[in-house]
């Protein structure tokens, strides 16, 4: 398992209503904030789905990295291994998690 301090603002990230966005009242103004001082991570979100995501990032990036501990088999799973006669589905799952984690993480990877 792989350690590092992870770059990011620390969680838990919050998406947050601030009300009619100043230049287009007829929608919302979502921001995702974090601390006791609602510092900032993004000042502006047009929907509030894509708020909740971005504000899940730190959860989902913590999460991702501890499956990728548990699991860190260094190779593919092959036929048979682990009980498993079709392993295609799972090794395309860790790939699209470790690739997720390296998006998230660029260089500098937090687990």
């Amino acid at each position: 398992m792989r350690r590092t301090i992870s770059k990011h603002t620390p969680g838990p990230w919050e998406a947050k209503n601030a009300g009619k966005h100043w230049n287009n009242q007829d929608i919302d103004n979502w921001i995702v904030t974090y601390g006791a001082r609602d510092e900032q991570i993004v000042d502006h979100v047009y929907e509030e789905a894509d708020a909740r995501l971005v504000a899940a990032a730190p959860d989902l990036l913590e999460a991702a990295c501890m499956v990728d501990a548990v699991f860190d088999l260094g190779q593919p799973i092959k036929p048979g291994e682990h009980g498993i006669k079709d392993p295609s589905f799972i090794n395309e799952a860790f790939a699209k998690l470790r690739a997720a984690i390296e998006k998230a993480e660029k260089a500098v990877p937090s687990c």
